[in-house]
């Protein structure tokens, strides 16, 4: 196999970031990503899936040297998962080989892409790369998995491992196009929460390991938000995403999880509603 060099296999990459009532210039993982490539004169192609009540990137206006940019707003919000499915459809269209996933609030260290490309040098026959997310000094992902629930690691050594009782996070996924394929893709259903583990589940079916590259990336989590009316419009999704992963998966163990968490929340907000979206949203399913 002939090894392209740095800028060959950036070409062969698509980029995916999905956004939410944030501008595209407000996106961590843009501006860093971006300031990498202004930095090292790359260039990288882009899908930004908006799905903001209204448009947040101004396709005529906003220019960028090394950022090849297609954009798609849907201002259905429709969550992640069909915003990496259409990255991969139009990934293929692009020829491209390679499939990045990005939520909007990662922040990307300077070696970020080198990172890939090392990986990927040293471990060709390996269809996913990913870096460390971190926040508050925990590994978020790769994160301990376990009846169905990830947890935050102390520490994880890089290189390749095994999926044994380990899952990932779905911002910095770096896939093969072929393999993403093979894997079936995000299910369209799971909009947010559990569309990662939906995903890993589906390939450790064919696949036995990952690659954790050098890159440290600190994520943020939208659970550290402290504002009542923005953690009930996001319990709703985990609410969504618990009720169609659970069609899929431990049934008992998923359950138990949303039920702990919807008391969780109850108990911090002081607020009865918690329970209402989880009688709506996951015992009687009225999406």
């Amino acid at each position: 196999m002939n090894t392209p060099d740095y800028k060959d296999f950036l070409n062969s990459v698509l980029c995916v970031i999905v956004i939410f009532k944030v501008k595209l210039i407000e996106s961590s993982s843009f501006v860093s990503i971006l300031k990498i490539l202004d930095k090292d004169n790359l260039d990288l192609d882009f899908l930004i899936y908006d799905n903001s009540p209204t448009s947040k990137y101004d396709v005529n206006k906003e220019k960028y040297q090394h950022a090849s940019i297609s954009y798609i707003h849907n201002k259905e919000n429709v969550g992640v998962s069909k915003a990496y499915n259409e990255g991969y459809k139009l990934a293929q269209k692009q020829n491209k080989k390679w499939l990045l996933i990005m939520d909007q609030d990662t922040i990307c260290p300077d070696n970020f892409l080198k990172a890939y490309y090392y990986s990927f040098v040293k471990f060709q026959d390996v269809s996913l790369f990913v870096p460390k997310l971190i926040w508050n000094n925990k590994v978020l992902s790769p994160c301990n998995f376990l009846f169905e629930r990830g947890s935050a690691k102390s520490h994880i050594s890089n290189g390749i491992q095994d999926f044994k009782k380990k899952s990932l996070l779905n911002s910095g996924m770096f896939i093969k196009l072929d393999s993403f394929s093979k894997t079936g893709g995000f299910n369209n259903k799971i909009k947010l929460d559990f569309s990662d583990f939906y995903f890993i589940n589906n390939f450790k079916k064919n696949y036995n390991s990952f690659v954790i590259t050098e890159a440290i990336c600190v994520h943020e989590l939208s659970s550290t938000d402290t504002n009542c009316e923005n953690a009930i419009n996001r319990f709703k999704f985990y609410c969504n995403g618990a009720r169609n992963y659970m069609n899929f998966n431990n049934f008992f163990w998923v359950f138990l999880w949303a039920k702990l968490h919807m008391l969780k929340l109850s108990f911090k907000y002081k607020d009865i509603r918690f329970f209402k979206i989880f009688f709506k949203y996951l015992i009687k399913n009225n999406q």
